[in-house]
C-alpha cells in the first residue's frame, strides 16, 4: 500500500475530512505521547506538532510507539525522530521540535484546536495551565492531558470555562512539582531522591494514549462532547467515568486571567526580531515615547523569574562581566564563567544562591544600545508570549497620571512552527 492508498478518504472513515483540517499539538512524545502521535495521524489530522526536549534511549521502547527504531533512533529527540518517522511512513508533513515547553507562550498555543500534555513533569504541566489560561476565552483551545500508575490509565478533557487543570492533581504532588512519574519509574530531578520506584504498564501507556486520542476526535466532531471536565480512568478492568470534577480555590484561576485585548506584531518574531524592532512597532503604535516593556515572568516549579540578567560575577573567581542579557530562567552555568574559568573547566556553584547580579525588570526606548541588538527570544521572551507595556497617560504631573497596560504578541510567531526545529532551554 503506498501513500495515497493510506491517505485515500474513499477507504477511511467519514471523519477523517473534518478531522484533518484541525491543528493538534501533543507536548511530550515519549510513552503515552509517541503513541498518541501515530493514533492521531490514523485517525486523520495532517496539522500536528510534536514538542519534547528529551532524547530517545533503548529503555523507552518497552513502553513507547513500535514506530521508534531502537537502534537508530537512540541519542536523538524524540519530537524530531518521530516526527520523522511518521512523515517517513505516511507521507504527512509532521513538525517536531526539540524544546521545552517553557519556550512558549500563550499566543502560539491559542492557533491549535487541542493541545494534548502528555508529560511527566507536574511543574511543565501547571506551567501550561498557567498560560493556557490567559489565552481568550473565544480563542482557547481544548486541553486534554492524563497519566498512567501501574496498570491504571486516567484521562481528562477540559476547556477552561469552569475547571483547570490545577483543579484535577493532587496537592501533595504540587508540594513537590519537580517528580517525574518516567518511563522509567518515579524520580524526583537530580539532587532529589524518593526510594519508591514504580513501572507503569505498556498496556496503561497505550490505553491512556486511546483514551487521549478518543477525547480529541469526538470534542472535534461533538462540541457538546459529554464527557468534558469529567475524570475518565481505566483500571485494567473496566472503565470508569467520575462525575464532574468539581471546581478548588486555585492559584492559577487566582493569579492567571484571560486577557481579550491583545495586540498583534504582524512585522515581529521572537527569533529574528530585537528588542530594537519591538521599540519601534510599539512606539509606531502607541504614539508615544512614555512607556517601559516589562521582561518576561516566568513562574516553574514554585518559583517566579522575572528579570534579565544584565551583568554578573563569575561564579569561580569574581570576575564582572558584563553584557550577559539573558533572562534569570534560561541563563546557563557557563555564562556566568569568565573565559579563564571556562577554559579551565572549574566547577560552578549554585547560581541561585547569588544576589550580585544587575538586573533589568522593564527597558524604555533609551535602554542600552546592546539590549537594543539583543533577539527578544535571547532575553527571554518565549514563541508566543505576550508582552506587557505599561504606557503613561496624559498629564504634567507624573503622580497624577494613569497607567495604561497593553498587551502585545508578535504575528510571526505561529509561522515559526513550521520552520523551527530546535531551541534553546
Amino acid at each position: 500500500m503506498n501513500n495515497e492508498d493510506i491517505c485515500n478518504l474513499d477507504k477511511l472513515p467519514k471523519y477523517f475530512a473534518e478531522v484533518g483540517q484541525k491543528r493538534v499539538c501533543v507536548i511530550g512524545c515519549g510513552a503515552v505521547g509517541s503513541i498518541v502521535a501515530e493514533l492521531l495521524v490514523k485517525i486523520g489530522i495532517k496539522k500536528l506538532y510534536l514538542i519534547d526536549f528529551d532524547n530517545f534511549e533503548k529503555e523507552n521502547i518497552y513502553k513507547s510507539s513500535s514506530i521508534y527504531d531502537i537502534e537508530c533512533d537512540a541519542g536523538k529527540n524524540k519530537a524530531i525522530v518521530l516526527a520523522d518517522r511518521i512523515n517517513s511512513i505516511f507521507g504527512m508533513e509532521i513538525h517536531g521540535i526539540a524544546s521545552s515547553v517553557t519556550n512558549f507562550g500563550p499566543g502560539v498555543l491559542a492557533s491549535f484546536d487541542v493541545i494534548i500534555l502528555a508529560l511527566d513533569n507536574y511543574a511543565a504541566k501547571i506551567y501550561v495551565n498557567q498560560i493556557w489560561k490567559t489565552i481568550p476565552d473565544k480563542d482557547r483551545p481544548l486541553l486534554v492531558f492524563g497519566g498512567t500508575f501501574e496498570d491504571i490509565a486516567q484521562c481528562y478533557c477540559i476547556d477552561g470555562r469552569s475547571i483547570c487543570l490545577r483543579d484535577t492533581v493532587n496537592e501533595e504532588l504540587l508540594k513537590n512539582p519537580l517528580i517525574r512519574a518516567s518511563c522509567t519509574g518515579i524520580n524526583y530531578k537530580p539532587g532529589y531522591i524518593i526510594s519508591e520506584h514504580i513501572r507503569t504498564s505498556a498496556l496503561a501507556s497505550m490505553t491512556c494514549a486511546v483514551m487521549m486520542v478518543d477525547a480529541c476526535k469526538n470534542y472535534i466532531l461533538n462540541k457538546n462532547y459529554d464527557l468534558m471536565n469529567k475524570d475518565i480512568v481505566y483500571n485494567s478492568l473496566q472503565i470508569r467515568i467520575t462525575t464532574q470534577v468539581n471546581k478548588k480555590i486555585c492559584y492559577d484561576c487566582i493569579h492567571y486571567h484571560p486577557i481579550n485585548d491583545v495586540r498583534v506584531l504582524g512585522n515581529l518574531d521572537v527569533f529574528h526580531s530585537t528588542v530594537g524592532d519591538l521599540l519601534d512597532e510599539v512606539t509606531s503604535d502607541l504614539g508615544s515615547l512614555e512607556y517601559e516593556i516589562c521582561a518576561p515572568i516566568k513562574e516553574f516549579a514554585n518559583v517566579e523569574y522575572k528579570n534579565i540578567i544584565k551583568s554578573d560575577y563569575c561564579a569561580c573567581c569574581g570576575t564582572k562581566l558584563h553584557g550577559i542579557y539573558k533572562h534569570e530562567f534560561s541563563i546557563r552555568y557557563s555564562q556566568l564563567l569568565c573565559d579563564h574559568c571556562r577554559n579551565e573547566n572549574k566547577i560552578v556553584g549554585d547560581i541561585t544562591k547569588k544576589k550580585d547580579a544587575e538586573c533589568i525588570m522593564a527597558f524604555t526606548i533609551d535602554c542600552d544600545e546592546e539590549l537594543k541588538c539583543r533577539t527578544l527570544y535571547d532575553i527571554g521572551f518565549g514563541i508566543g508570549s505576550y508582552i506587557t507595556v505599561k504606557c503613561m497617560g496624559p498629564g504634567t504631573d507624573a503622580m497624577d497620571r494613569d497607567i495604561n497596560i497593553y498587551t502585545y504578541c508578535c504575528g510571526g510567531d505561529v509561522r515559526l512552527l513550521d520552520v523551527v526545529t530546535e531551541m534553546e532551554d
